[in-house]
């Protein structure tokens, strides 16, 4: 709770700073609707997910709050919220023609995957061509666990018609004992993803993703019940 609090004020401090003009902020609504919710190739729902998120951005920060609800055990949701779970991120993201570089800070709020509860993160990613992108991410959990999380990822953007952009992704991941299911670290998990937008206008986005994972190693993350899912998105931004 001392990381929160911390987070918070820092978050509240910077929004009430008067070299932020409420004018150049951004807000984005959004709520995702899934076939089930997997997190890092693991499994958290097998089921009817929810996963409502916000995003506040000004100029190059970005203060974003995400969750999910298990539609089928609604009722399992306790008196200190609205959600199963859920996380709150602080980050800076500096973009430039080729590159785009990204660090951040989270707090993860009852977590029930692996207790993780602090994370700090980094990501460079690179665009050769304007429609093909590689980046890498990696992920410390600094509070608990204290150990990493690493992702590499290659995704392809298209364009169909006026008003429908896509990409197509394949990345794969490892990981370090303290943060795994299997207690190893090495190579964990797989995903590729196939992602529809379509833009009704500058404010209102709905979309689509179909996604297939998998593990890389027993030992590392064991195999899990979810392969192939499917979610549905909207985004309204103001």
């Amino acid at each position: 709770m001392k990381g929160l609090f911390l987070f918070l004020i820092s978050v509240f401090s910077f929004l009430l700073s008067p070299h932020v003009n409420a004018d150049d902020a951004q807000v984005r609504l959004g709520m995702e609707a899934g076939s089930a919710y997997v997190w890092r190739g693991i499994t958290v729902v097998d089921g009817i997910s929810l996963q409502p998120f916000t995003e506040i951005t000004v100029d190059c920060f970005h203060i974003t709050t995400r969750g999910y609800i298990d539609v089928e055990n609604h009722s399992d949701i306790d008196d200190e919220g609205l959600l199963h779970e859920g996380d709150m991120e602080l980050r800076c993201e500096i973009r430039s023609d080729s590159f785009v570089y990204n660090l951040g800070y989270s707090q993860y709020l009852n977590s029930k995957v692996n207790g993780a509860n602090e994370e700090l993160s980094i990501l460079a990613g690179f665009y050769p061509v304007d429609y093909l992108s590689c980046s890498g991410e990696l992920y410390y959990e600094i509070g608990e666990l204290e150990d990493f999380y690493g992702r590499i990822k290659i995704a392809c953007d298209f364009t169909l018609g006026d008003s429908i952009d896509g990409a197509l992704s394949s990345s794969i991941a490892a990981a370090g004992k303290d943060v795994t299911l299997g207690g190893n670290t090495g190579l964990h998990d797989y995903l590729i993803e196939l992602t529809m937008i379509h833009e009704k206008d500058s404010s209102l986005e709905t979309g689509c993703t179909l996604a297939y994972t998998g593990t890389l190693d027993e030992d590392v993350l064991p195999e899990q019940p979810v392969d192939f899912y499917l979610s549905l998105f909207a985004i309204y931004t103001f």
